[in-house]
């Protein structure tokens, strides 16, 4: 499954009320292991989980979330930075739109 399915299916279970707390886990499990989750997707997941109250998966939540900043535009101006000596206030590595 890509990103982009993994949040999609999570979003459907909590919209139709189903799933258990196994599936969930299963489906951030499959996003953490993602290279590439984009800001959409993420945010469509915790809104999944928060909607089917999955509480006990907040900490890998908060992996995704420091993986995204990592990976978008917090790792983008350190990068700049290193290689010119510019910050930039946009991101070029990804589609998250940060």
């Amino acid at each position: 499954m890509n990103p982009k399915n993994v949040s999609n299916t999570a979003l459907a279970l909590a919209k139709l009320r189903c799933g258990d707390g196994r599936l969930f886990a299963t489906l951030v499990g499959a996003a953490l292991g993602k290279q590439l989750l984009v800001a959409q997707d993420f945010a469509n997941l915790c809104w999944a989980l928060a909607v089917a109250d999955q509480r006990q998966l907040s900490a890998a939540v908060v992996e995704l979330c420091r993986r995204l900043a990592g990976q978008c535009w917090g790792g983008t101006v350190l990068e700049n930075y290193l290689v010119s000596g510019k910050t930039t206030t946009s991101c070029t590595r990804c589609t998250c739109g940060c």
